[in-house]
């Protein structure tokens, strides 16, 4: 994915007023922890809400599976809903590892049934039992979806508000020069060219519409995470807020005092 190109100090701060941060999942949470059952399950059904995209993708890409990628998921969320999500949380900054775990054992359990269903069929028409995923792997499937959800949904964001304020030509300046592909995104010339404008009216377009974009992106953060650049960086995604992760990296020990000198 072609990121933004942004000065480290250009991250995008809070909105304001109306736009202020939304509620996190843990108010949601805390507020349902002391509500009747229906608060409690209506809470857990926004929860999940905020997941089922990346959680669908997830299972149709581990388990190979088309349309009943989505049963699975349900599946996985009404187990949850039932067995009283909000109760068996305990306090982190997201849930995104309380997910990877749910999510490793719903492949496990899904291979154990499909695996069943196998050995009961004809011998002929057996087909060969799926192969275990590590859970490593698994984990990294669950960020990866999530990192494209995050970004997909961050450009439907920005594309909602440039179109509705009329603001098409910031929007197509965006997309040609963030491809969320992969692929090569257009030169400045050739996007001035396009437009009929000179390169320094696009570089102004376009650090209009990443300021929107990095707005979104930290939003979507905030909606799942109280520490929303810190679920950013674990996502690898702190780049498009224009923002290198910090080196963990132990730094060299100082140089020692000099050594005698060579002897002749």
């Amino acid at each position: 994915m072609v990121a933004p190109e942004v000065a480290p100090d250009a991250a995008a701060d809070p909105p304001q007023g109306s736009r202020a941060w939304p509620r996190t999942p843990w108010s949601f949470i805390r507020e349902a922890r002391a509500a009747g059952p229906a608060e409690r399950r209506a809470a857990v059904a926004r929860l999940l809400e905020l997941y089922h995209v990346p959680l669908r993708r997830f299972f149709a890409r581990v388990l190979k599976l088309d349309g009943s990628a989505d049963d699975v998921a349900h599946d996985l969320f009404q187990k949850l809903l039932e067995q009283d999500l909000v109760a068996g949380l305990k306090q982190e900054t997201s849930l995104r590892g309380f997910l990877k775990v749910a999510c490793r054992r719903q492949c496990g359990k899904w291979r154990e049934a499909e695996a069943a269903a196998q050995r009961a069929l004809p011998r002929a028409g057996a087909a060969p039992e799926a192969a275990a995923v590590d859970d490593r792997r698994l984990d990294a499937a669950v960020d990866e979806e999530l990192r494209r959800h995050y970004l997909e949904e961050a450009l439907r964001r920005l594309r909602e508000d440039l179109i509705r304020r009329g603001k098409e030509d910031l929007l197509a300046i965006f997309e040609a020069r963030t491809r969320l592909d992969g692929s090569r995104p257009d030169d400045y010339a050739t996007i001035a060219a396009r437009f009929k404008v000179r390169v320094y009216d696009v570089q102004n377009r376009l650090a209009l519409a990443r300021k929107g974009f990095r707005r979104e992106l930290l939003r979507i953060a905030a909606e799942r995470s109280d520490a929303p650049r810190e679920e950013l960086r674990e996502l690898g995604l702190l780049r498009f807020l224009g923002q290198r992760p910090c080196s963990t990296r132990t730094p060299p020990p100082p140089p020692g005092p000099p050594g005698p000198p060579p002897r002749p």
